[in-house]
């Protein structure tokens, strides 16, 4: 097994056996099983811990246990603690999306601090096989079906040529002491749920489920290169370069090509677009000339059948204009759509993807922008009392990601009309004066994997 370490280490990590590595270890039997096999290949490392005080006296049982192996093999130890469930608590987020966000964050600080090259996790075939199941759970393409890498930036996988029966057993020969996380008991994560539940099922069927579907992921990632060769040689007979910088791509070409969703989305892609975004020009073309898309720093405008990218200027990373001459704005979140409709709407909406605004009071052209501490609008229901949308959120229990997406749309006069997906502002309804009105409608994306 410690031949297999080693090749692996040089061959699918690309390593030259040179290059100093921070081994992230928890104390659990793959991580345990990594810093034992990084110790006898005599690989130059460091042996990272966090404690993020979840299981009270046990956390603090597996923190000693690593940090007395690494003293007794004079191994460079580093290790912290965060208040996990606090933080995720004032985040609203899960504790696992904060666990590792921290840990990841606090492993670069060490790796950058103290010249080591590369950071590994104790990644292994089935945690490879367990992220591609949970990947179609959640909807994804060719890209969520690869499993884990061996090697992506500075994060190495060592232990990914074999699966968790074959690090036991070696452990167990090897005589390596670890401890036993409780939590991977439980089936409340998602993951852990593939682990205990469905995992077991394809065992039953295939007893060689693990290395099958790690032969799968190969397969895959043939796969996926094969697609990238075969997009780069579509790319190169539909795009080319405006003199501006920007590019041209001549959608009447796609149709030509299989799959014209998948290849424009991967065209695009680079640009920061997304899936919905690439069906939605499709739909688009023909039919919405001068239709604009956004993405955090390009726009898409469609012109004369063709797709136009451009780098957006620095003023208008962050706000984009909406008006009738410019009715259809998507962005990675979402599409907003305008109309103008003369009299008044035969029936109110009750949906916070579709805001009613009266024309008269709503100044146009509108402006797109993401929100910022201190704004406050007039939800529609309170009569003309403000709310601050930190309080609205509050309400609503939106996690720190769901804000960071908040579109806010304000009028030309800068007030606030519609928080786009949430609630529209009393100031703009709709009235018995009422004579015309914009309808402003929001379809959100499914999220990108």
């Amino acid at each position: 097994m410690l031949e297999k370490f080693t090749h692996h280490l040089r061959t699918a990590c690309r390593l030259n056996g040179t290059e100093r590595v921070l081994a992230a270890v928890s104390g659990g039997l793959d991580s345990m099983v990594m810093a034992h096999l990084l110790r006898l290949a005599g690989w130059p490392h460091g042996i990272a811990h966090c404690n993020f005080r979840l299981r009270g006296a046990e956390s603090d049982a597996d923190e000693a246990l690593v940090r007395a192996y690494a003293e007794a093999h004079e191994i460079p130890f580093f290790s912290t603690a965060f208040d996990t469930a606090e933080i995720a608590a004032e985040a609203k987020e899960s504790i696992q999306i904060t666990a590792r966000r921290l840990r990841y964050e606090w492993f670069e600080q060490i790796r950058a601090a103290n010249g080591y090259d590369f950071i590994a996790t104790a990644h292994h075939q089935d945690d490879a096989a367990e992220t591609l199941l949970y990947n179609l759970s959640k909807g994804c393409g060719i890209r969520g079906l690869h499993g884990i890498a061996q090697r992506s930036g500075y994060l190495l996988r060592p232990l990914l040529f074999a699966g968790r029966s074959e690090w036991k057993a070696f452990a167990r020969l090897e005589n390596v002491v670890w401890r036993e996380d409780a939590s991977n008991q439980e089936s409340y994560y998602a993951r852990n749920k593939i682990r205990r539940e469905a995992v077991p099922v394809f065992h039953s069927i295939n007893p060689q489920w693990t290395q099958t579907m790690a032969a799968n992921i190969q397969r895959f990632r043939d796969a996926e290169a094969l697609m990238q060769w075969a997009v780069e040689q579509m790319a190169a007979q539909i795009t080319s370069t405006l003199p501006s910088g920007g590019l041209r791509i001549r959608l009447d070409r796609l149709s030509e090509f299989p799959a014209p969703a998948t290849v424009l989305y991967e065209i695009l892609r680079p640009y920061g677009f997304g899936a919905s975004q690439a069906r939605a020009i499709l739909e688009a073309r023909g039919r919405q000339s001068g239709a604009l898309f956004m993405a955090a720093r390009h726009r898409l405008t469609l012109h004369q059948g063709d797709a136009i990218v451009e780098a957006l200027p620095a003023h208008e990373v962050t706000t984009w204009e909406w008006s009738e001459a410019q009715p259809v704005i998507s962005l990675p979140e979402g599409t907003l759509f305008l109309e103008k409709k003369e009299g008044r709407p035969e029936q109110l909406t009750s949906s916070p993807y579709t805001a009613l605004l009266d024309a008269d009071r709503t100044a146009m052209p509108l402006r797109i922008r993401p929100w910022q501490p201190g704004d406050r609008f007039c939800p529609l229901g309170m009569e003309g009392r403000s709310k601050k949308l930190q309080d609205l959120f509050t309400d609503l229990k939106l996690s720190r990601f769901e804000k960071e997406r908040v579109r806010v749309i304000e009028t030309a006069g800068g007030e606030i009309c519609w928080v786009a997906g949430y609630r529209a502002d009393d100031r703009f309804k709709i009235t018995a004066d009422t004579k015309s009105y914009f309808v402003l409608r929001f379809e959100k994306n499914e999220p990108n994997l």
